[in-house]
């Protein structure tokens, strides 16, 4: 996923991008601890569910990505 994310995007293009249909599957085990683990950041936090939330990398989550 920290490769896909070149960018903020919205969950449904990363399911695309990463080639993966099941949306709570996906937030379970991708992005709920990738967000927990400070990789991935909402574009909005104070609206978890907003219809326009979008996702991008955290400094930790482009380090991680640039050092791999």
């Amino acid at each position: 996923m920290l490769r896909v994310l070149t960018e903020a995007m919205p969950t449904r293009q990363i399911l695309l991008a990463l080639e993966l249909s099941d949306r709570r599957s996906f937030r379970a085990r991708y992005l709920a601890p990738a967000i927990a683990g400070g990789y991935v950041e909402p574009t909005r936090p104070d609206a978890p569910r907003a219809p326009n939330q979008r996702y991008r990398l955290t400094p930790r989550g482009r380090a991680l990505r640039d050092a791999t």
